[in-house]
This record gives structure tokens, C-alpha cells and sequence, in this order.
């Protein structure tokens, strides 16, 4: 399998990927692997199985759950991870306009995405925690952000982001109790 160096397609050891083996080979068309556990992953490794209360969708070679329960942020990000999914991280104006779109479909107003300050004030971290701003309204954007005009505040106790009806980000108190969107990476 390895062929003198590390081929894609081959474990550490050499051997042919195997669906259950923990790893995820997209190679080998795996798009989730639980180590066979079952807790997130379907029984061929092709897609993540969705969590209760929510309706999974792919975009763009990534896998996506909009859950319509609320929640507050901390909560819906707890939600997310037995079936090993995040907060989902909005990468482009096209995305968000689909997740809008999306939500939109089910009747959902404002929503939470994976991106907060909880860590230091006016530092906004994305999920996966690489930077998404820095400073309150006007300041520095790392990457793609949609805040509102007048967002981030700054505010004290306002540490979250949600999206808001037409497709903007606004800084929320963390314990409102919003749908959420999960993203699968």
C-alpha cells in the first residue's frame, strides 16, 4: 500500500483503510469514521448520522445540521458534540446565504453560528478556534464575516454571534435561546 512513502489511501501501518478504523480516509470515499462506535457515523463511513431534532444537509463538500430546538450557545454547542459536529463555521457569503436559506425553509429566525468572544472580549474565535475578529464595530476581520453595521458592540455579556434574519451577524447575550446550525469538519 505505502509504496516507499506516505500514499493516500494507506493507514500509518501500510494496511488499506477500514471503515470503524477512528480514521477518516476521504480516498477511500469515507466521509465520517467513529472508530465503529456507531455514535455519528453510518455503517459505511459515506455520512455522519444526523442528531435528533435536527435536519442534516451537504454544502460544498461539508456536512450540516439545522437544528430547530433552542438553545442557549453554550447548550446547542454541548448538543452538537456527542454526534461529532460543532458550531458551524460560515467560510463565505455563499454559505451563509445557504444556511440562511436553509433556515429560512424551516420557518427559523435568528440562530446561533459557531463564533464567540467568550475568551477575551472583542477577540471573536470561530469554532474551530482561528480567529474571526478582533475589535467592535469597524475593526479587523480575519477571514469571512458578516456582522451588522452597528455589531460587533463591544457590550459586555454579549459574547455570541447569531444570525439574524436577513443573513447578518449580531453579537448576543450567550444564554438567549436560539436554533442552531452544526457543522460537520
Amino acid at each position: 500500500c505505502d509504496r516507499g512513502g506516505e500514499a493516500a489511501g494507506c493507514g500509518s501501518d501500510c494496511s488499506p483503510p477500514v471503515c470503524g478504523d477512528g480514521t477518516v480516509n476521504a480516498t477511500a470515499g469515507e466521509r465520517c469514521d467513529d472508530g465503529g462506535s456507531g455514535q455519528y457515523c453510518n455503517a459505511d463511513c459515506s455520512a455522519f448520522t444526523c442528531p435528533a431534532g435536527c435536519s442534516c444537509f451537504d454544502m460544498a463538500g461539508r456536512s450540516f445540521a439545522l437544528c430547530t430546538g433552542v438553545s442557549s450557545f453554550r447548550d446547542a454547542g454541548v448538543s452538537c458534540g456527542p454526534a461529532g459536529i460543532t458550531l458551524a463555521r460560515v467560510q463565505s457569503p455563499a454559505e451563509n446565504q445557504a444556511l440562511r436559506s436553509a433556515a429560512d425553509t424551516r420557518g427559523l429566525g435568528e440562530y446561533w453560528i459557531g463564533v464567540f468572544d467568550l475568551d477575551q472580549a472583542n477577540h471573536w474565535l470561530r469554532s474551530d478556534l482561528a480567529p474571526a475578529w478582533d475589535g467592535t464595530v469597524n475593526s479587523t476581520t480575519h477571514g469571512y464575516t458578516n456582522f451588522a453595521s452597528a455589531a460587533p458592540s463591544g457590550t459586555s455579556n454579549r459574547d455570541c454571534a447569531a444570525v439574524l434574519s436577513d443573513g447578518h451577524w449580531q453579537d448576543r447575550d450567550c444564554s438567549l435561546q436560539n436554533p442552531y446550525i452544526c457543522e460537520r469538519f
